[in-house]
């Protein structure tokens, strides 16, 4: 993946703020509501192979 340049010459990351956000979010909201669930344990594990997962699908 090459990283785009602008025709000012200035460059970007390869992801955008959207590619970000999204898996933040689908980590963020299971682990917090687990966690307030007081089901700390699965939390981490839970939410990190749930990320895993969705990016081996992808």
């Amino acid at each position: 993946m090459s990283i785009p340049v602008h025709a000012d010459g200035s460059t970007t990351g390869p992801y955008e703020v959207w590619q970000v956000i999204g898996p933040v979010l689908t980590a963020l909201v299971p682990v917090c509501g687990a966690a307030s669930r007081r089901y700390a344990v699965g939390a981490v594990p839970g939410g990190a192979i749930g990320l895993a997962l969705a990016a081996c699908a992808d």
